[in-house]
């Protein structure tokens, strides 16, 4: 069954800042092109560096209208723009971002760092938490669906 919430998006006032994704447990594919971040209050998600280009460019810009994404265990999709995803035998990511879409509290989308992973790494993150209001400002809303 399918969920759908809107989800404010953020993006840093400055290229390149971002706050640390904070203490997790990781689920990634054997080849590194995926990897989940379970947090908390947050969910993360590190693309390969191609797919994570294509999927920022529609999703963070400002000027445009609402993006629509679409995550599912195949793929992850938002507007025209969709990203096959490996085979991950392990659900615990899955099923605790569908607890954050299933709760009530707002949900924010905003991309953040680790130490653990390569310089430049940058993580999808959706969080129950506002990001630092010192370095991210709103651009706009977000309708996801979550298969």
């Amino acid at each position: 069954m399918a969920i759908k919430r809107q989800v404010e998006r953020y993006a840093a006032y400055y290229f390149n800042w971002c706050q640390a994704f904070g203490e997790h447990d990781a689920v990634a594919d054997e080849t590194g092109a995926l990897t989940w971040l379970v947090g908390e209050d947050r969910v993360g998600v590190i693309l390969a560096a191609r797919e994570r280009r294509e999927i920022l460019r529609e999703l963070m810009h400002q000027e445009r209208a609402t993006p629509e994404l679409t995550i599912s265990p195949e793929y992850i999709q938002v507007n025209d723009t969709r990203i096959a995803l490996p085979s991950l035998p392990d659900t615990t990511a899955l099923d605790r971002l569908r607890g954050l879409f299933e709760g009530q509290d707002p949900l924010h989308l905003f991309l953040t760092y680790h130490v653990f992973y390569p310089a430049g790494t940058r993580i999808i993150t959706f969080s129950r938490k506002h990001p630092l209001g010192l370095l991210y400002k709103t651009v706009g809303k977000l309708q996801v669906r979550l298969r």
